[in-house]
């Protein structure tokens, strides 16, 4: 380093600020008290497990019975078919808009339908 450096170059300072993992400290817990209890560990696993299935039979009832997938699946179906009248509204209020020679929101406005509907 130049002598005109104004940083110093780092000195190690073992007396100042010794290390955590050299020395044992009494107030830190040992391996020994910080393991946990395999009973204990067990217990916890169990009562999860009895709350993921309470849970589950509650999830089951809201559903009435209807299968899950064909419920995702006719969802998606009815997204589609929203999406493709949408896009037909779209066309046909753009071409009113380019013969009435007006903005399109103008059209929206008028017909009522919010502009991000």
């Amino acid at each position: 380093m130049p002598a005109s450096s104004p940083f110093r170059p780092l000195r190690p300072s073992h007396a100042a600020h010794p290390s955590p993992l050299s020395s044992s400290s009494p107030s830190r817990p040992t391996a020994a008290q910080t393991q946990v209890k395999p009973r204990a560990t067990g217990e916890v696993a169990q009562m999860r497990l009895e709350r993921l299935r309470r849970e589950c039979r509650e999830l089951e009832e809201a559903l009435g019975g209807a299968d899950p997938d064909k419920i995702v699946k006719d969802h998606i179906e009815l997204l589609h078919l929203y999406n493709e009248r949408k896009d037909a509204v779209q066309v046909i209020v753009g071409k009113l808009a380019a013969l009435e020679q007006v903005p399109v929101n103008e059209i929206f406005r008028r017909l009522g339908i919010e502009a991000d509907d």
